[in-house]
């Protein structure tokens, strides 16, 4: 049986602990592993409109009590179970991480929904990449880099922020492409079965997660492999509009590291969407130094 012990009011609303105890059970078989989940029915029906229906409406599920989800990642899956039992978006976390004090880490337990404000000064290294620098090796226009840090992640203007918490590391990954695949997983999933909040989260730990890799571009190249899978995954399948503008600002921002990697020309020319708009990011922004840097590529 499932154990309830972090179970919220306040992330359920109407619904009782009482009530949700008592109802029925559901199993999920998850991933191509068919790992076997559980979730009371109650808990499922209260968070969204498409998961009431699985369970209320005499689909085939509600009937048996079994869903087969073989089609989603087992790590998505327990990031939506541990929101709806807890109102929180539980972080992945990387094992390399895992005991250092890592800025990502501290980055991500911080309960903001924004990025922090992090003011660069002017460098003076030859060949800085810093976001907004005036040196002649800077290639990240001041442009992009502001329309990704403030990129507004609701499907509605007046849905305020949600709030990010710690939970704790309950869920860890062996690389950096799992930890991005891991954010847009979720994303895709609570778009999917229409929980907006868990969208948001997962959304807005993605854009912290890249956007600590702008503040230090020493590690851009060693994460662009990384962030062309979460690309491919992001335009190579269903994914909502706002997971596409973030990676396509994202790679727009850091678009002469990811030319030199294998894959990010190929999804240029299989991909006609993505082309098209990291094309209008950088058109829009696109300066003497970046069309050089190009130019030369």
């Amino acid at each position: 049986m499932i154990d309830i012990s972090i179970f919220q009011l306040e992330a359920v609303k109407a619904i009782s602990v009482e009530a949700a105890a008592s109802s029925s059970v559901y199993r999920f078989i998850v991933g191509p592993e068919k790992k076997e989940y559980h979730i009371h029915s109650a808990v499922l029906a209260n968070h969204s409109s498409a998961l009431d229906a699985m369970v209320n409406d005499g689909l085939q599920e509600s009937g048996e009590k079994i869903v087969d989800w073989t089609d989603v990642d087992s790590g998505a899956f327990l990031g939506l179970w541990h929101f709806l039992y807890s109102g929180r978006y539980a972080a992945p976390v990387l094992i390399s991480r895992l005991g250092e004090d890592h800025p990502a880490t501290k980055i991500r337990e911080e309960e903001a929904g924004t990025l922090p404000d992090r003011t660069l000064p002017i460098c003076t290294l030859p060949g800085c990449k810093r976001p907004g620098c005036k040196m002649p090796g800077c290639t990240i226009p001041a442009g992009l880099w502001l329309d990704f840090q403030t990129l507004r992640l609701a499907d509605l203007e007046e849905s305020p922020p949600p709030q990010p918490k710690s939970v704790g590391r309950r869920v860890v990954v062996n690389s950096y492409t799992d930890l991005l695949l891991q954010h847009a997983r979720v994303c895709v999933l609570a778009d999917k079965y229409m929980i907006p909040p868990l969208k948001q989260l997962a959304l807005t730990a993605l854009q912290k997660e890249l956007g600590i890799h702008l503040y230090d571009l020493e590690t851009i190249s060693e994460i662009a492999p990384d962030a062309i899978a979460l690309l491919q995954f992001s335009f190579n399948n269903p994914a909502p509009d706002k997971l596409r503008e973030l990676v396509t600002l994202f790679a727009a921002c850091i678009i002469t590291d990811l030319w030199e990697c294998e894959g990010f020309q190929d999804l240029m020319g299989s991909s006609e969407e993505f082309s098209a708009a990291v094309s209008g990011c950088i058109g829009t922004n696109l300066d003497g130094r970046l069309l050089k840097r190009l130019l030369d590529h």
